[in-house]
């Protein structure tokens, strides 16, 4: 599952994400309210956690934005804000859960299942990129009408890239949210998945535009060269 950290604080948001990642959960941070909501609109997650008091948009205003676009993902507001009025804000604005800080990490967690285990009405969106489409759901891809058959491992990868394909995601991201920092896992072995992965998306489509692009020492980009 994929929960969206929306904290200012770069070193509680650091620490956050490792807490999670330890739970099994991919974890994609954000720092401010405008880097939230451009993570949102493209991609789809399990459970936000999010701050009220941002830098550029703040916390209430993400909060409206995403139920203004009929968005249902289970928002657990996280914020030192915790008089009853504000509380009362939060939730009128389409919190799911409310968490003061200071906060045991415990209550953080058991929070996190908890709205986790509700039913969403949430749909996950088909990815698309030129004539490459992707389920989320289903880890199914199709290119030109042709279903592209994946391993479990390989549809991972094209999911995380389909989610970041505005940046050049590096091998450390890799590690992190589809190998979730396994000790087992090293600098060649994603090589060779990323070979395995650009044979069946585009060595398999000579006539089609290459999508896969590796841009050396740095990492790997999902996208259409101009």
């Amino acid at each position: 599952m994929r929960i969206l950290l929306v904290e200012d604080k770069i070193p509680l948001n650091h620490s956050l994400s490792k807490i999670l990642q330890q739970e099994s959960f991919a974890v994609d941070s954000a720092y401010d309210g405008e880097e939230a909501l451009d993570l949102i609109s493209p991609n789809f997650y399990d459970l936000i956690i999010l701050d009220l008091t941002l830098p550029k948009i703040d916390g209430l205003t993400v909060l409206t934005k995403i139920r203004e676009q009929k968005n249902g993902v289970p928002v657990l507001v996280l914020t030192a804000r915790n008089q009853t009025p504000e509380v009362v804000t939060g939730l009128r604005t389409g919190a799911d859960d409310y968490l003061g800080k200071p906060f045991e990490i415990d209550e953080l967690l058991a929070r996190v299942f908890a709205l986790l285990r509700r039913p969403t009405n949430q749909k996950q969106a088909l990815f698309q990129i030129d004539n490459l489409t992707f389920d989320p759901q289903t880890g199914q891809a199709q290119r030109a009408g042709k279903e592209i058959h994946l391993s479990k491992t390989e549809s991972a990868i094209l999911h995380y890239l389909f989610l970041k394909q505005k940046w050049i995601v590096t091998k450390d991201e890799l590690l992190t949210h589809v190998w979730q920092n396994d000790g087992d896992v090293y600098d060649r072995i994603i090589d060779t998945y990323i070979c395995y992965l650009r044979r069946k998306i585009d060595k398999a489509f000579p006539k089609e535009k290459q999508l896969l692009k590796t841009f050396k020492g740095r990492g790997y980009q999902l996208g259409i060269n101009e």
